[in-house]
């Protein structure tokens, strides 16, 4: 930040008058805002009457079938089901929406996002591509089981788990690579840092999609694992086809096979979301970013590894059929406590610019959740 210097007398006169200018601007931002909400409102009441006329519905031809209702009278249901939506629902939801966005906001309970998402735990609601994106829950999938008052942060910002299940434990952990440089695993383990996630390497985002060892791997496994803490290795993909997702497992099986006994976590698949064009798998399908990822993790569970996915809610909801993909254990990344993530997970990296004793700069934080 900028050094703040006196200003002379005229240069005050006009900071003052360009502050004027810039609070004016403030009137149609908060008429923007305004109009913005009760836009949602209105689209969200107009979402939940389809989905209540949907079910009632499907309700009067269950009927209809079960106990053989008249057609003519399942019309006159379905007209008087539809007026009264139209007629008291419409305007009496669109006001108690309204003014539930407004107290939610208002107290600074919940933001927009937050507030919508707390009207459809049914879905993963996210923010992509300039839209809203609803995603039904993948049918089957183990959930979240635990509340957002089972994970909180304690007094250095760390996630601990406080919950009444006593056969389950939180474990503070770390994720490192190269990027962290020299580590002093004596201090790190002193901190109370049980496990640690460490990258073997990666494959390049470019076009040439060369393989790159992380420098610091064979440091890092060994430092950890003589101070008594758990550990776990990632690869970073951006393999284009299957058959290049199982080169990428071979390849990290002969890199990591050295450091078997030494690697009692999982061995994990970091998929990384492609921002722009240049990236070698942006213009992938969901499909293929999902078969792919499969491939890679099978051949690690057949080399008698536990396999892991590692991504953030988007990865999740868009580049990955989270039906499919769900058969393997969750490290999900989410950055603000509480966690909003449906499905059951066994890591949690909440925060990317943690402190640890014996590394220099940011770490990112994890918690682990798993029985005793």
């Amino acid at each position: 930040m900028m050094e703040q210097k006196e200003q002379p007398q005229a240069a005050a006169a006009e900071k003052t008058k360009r502050k004027k200018k810039k609070t004016g601007h403030l009137v149609p931002l908060v008429l923007l805002t305004v109009v913005t909400v009760a836009a949602l409102g209105a689209a969200l009441v107009f979402y939940m009457q389809k989905q209540r006329l949907t079910e009632e519905k499907a309700e009067l031809q269950r009927q209809m079938e079960e106990d053989y209702l008249p057609r003519t009278e399942l019309d006159g249901m379905l007209e008087a089901a539809r007026d009264g939506a139209v007629q008291e629902g419409v305007q009496q939801g669109k006001e108690e929406l309204l003014q539930y966005f407004y107290e939610k906001m208002s107290s600074g309970e919940l933001g927009p996002m937050d507030t919508l998402r707390s009207l459809k735990p049914s879905q993963i609601i996210v923010g992509y591509g300039g839209k809203y994106l609803f995603h039904d829950l993948a049918s089957g999938a183990a959930l979240n089981p635990y509340t957002k008052t089972d994970l909180i942060l304690d007094d250095r910002d760390r996630v601990i788990y406080v919950g009444d299940d006593a056969s389950v434990e939180g474990l503070f952990g770390i994720d490192v690579s190269a990027f962290q440089g020299e580590i002093d695993w004596t201090k790190v383990k002193a901190d109370g840092v049980k496990f640690a996630m460490i990258r073997a390497g990666f494959r390049g985002w470019g076009r040439a999609g060369s393989y790159n060892d992380d420098e610091y791997f064979e440091r890092n496994v060994n430092g950890a694992y003589a101070n008594g803490i758990e550990v776990g290795v990632y690869w970073v993909t951006h393999a284009i086809d299957t058959g290049e997702a199982a080169e990428e497992a071979e390849y990290v099986l002969n890199m990591i096979e050295p450091f078997r006994e030494k690697i009692t976590l999982p061995v994990v698949l970091d998929f990384e979301s492609p921002e722009t064009a240049e990236n070698r798998i942006y213009d992938l399908t969901q499909e293929q970013w999902t078969e792919n990822a499969l491939v890679f993790l099978q051949r690690i569970e057949e080399a008698g590894y536990q396999a892991m996915f590692y991504g953030n809610l988007t990865n999740f909801v868009v580049h990955m059929d989270d039906t499919r993909i769900l058969k393997y254990p969750v490290w999900i990344a989410w950055y603000s406590v509480p966690l909003y993530f449906p499905y059951e997970f066994r890591i949690w990296q909440y925060s990317y610019q943690g402190r640890v004793d014996g590394i220099k700069g940011d770490v990112d934080l994890n918690i682990m959740i798993r029985k005793k």
